[in-house]
């Protein structure tokens, strides 16, 4: 599978793992693959698995904004390599590319499952006011550095087995010397906690 980790080179669609796939972790094109092998030195997934995200609308859409450099995908990766080089823990991007539909393309990106999402981590249980914390502390790390985030949510921070949080899906985010979006980007980040809390599930006496 050393086609998912080189940078960008075009490839058949990462549907052709075929049983691999063990299923699907979201809507919008993303899934979940068992072990790759040997990871890229630096990098550590949980159980040597591999996340795909393929943009599936508007492919011709998509390859204009490819060759503009504007594609989400583009983004996405040079937004991974600012917040890397700014010492933040954007997850790591092992691969991209493109697949041929019609006249059209569609993008994808291949990162290391790194672990739970801090939401889900808080809505069943497994923790509590100190990740949520240390998330709302990220995300002010961030804001130090000049960044603001949209998607500034629990789902988007993974915690993997060591406890250390990843910043995903950072394809919105923006350098911004705005006070008022950094605080919009923190409520955010408020909100969806409390909605993780407020679906804990009762305990069971």
């Amino acid at each position: 599978l050393s086609v998912w980790r080189g940078g960008g080179r075009r490839c058949s669609a990462p549907r052709g793992l075929g049983g691999g796939v063990k299923g699907v972790l979201g809507t919008g094109g993303v899934w979940t693959a068992g072990s790759v092998g040997a990871e890229p030195a630096g990098t550590k997934s949980s159980g040597g698995g591999v996340v795909f995200k393929q943009w599936v609308h508007h492919p011709l859409k998509q390859a204009v904004l490819w060759v503009l450099r504007l594609h989400p995908a583009q983004r996405e990766r040079r937004m991974h390599r600012r917040l890397t080089a700014a010492g933040l823990p954007a997850a790591p991007i092992w691969g991209a590319g493109l697949v041929r539909r019609g006249l059209g393309v569609e993008a994808w990106l291949a990162t290391p499952a790194l672990g739970e999402s801090v939401y889900n981590r808080i809505r069943l249980g497994a923790e509590g006011e100190e990740l949520a914390a240390r998330g709302r502390t990220l995300l002010e790390q961030l804001a130090a550095a000049g960044y603001v985030w949209r998607d500034s949510k629990a789902s988007n921070v993974l915690c993997d087995a060591d406890g250390q949080l990843w910043l995903i899906d950072l394809g919105s985010a923006r350098r911004s010397v705005s006070d008022a979006q950094r605080q919009r980007m923190l409520a955010r980040w408020d909100a969806h906690v409390a909605e993780a809390f407020s679906l804990r599930a009762e305990p069971d006496w």
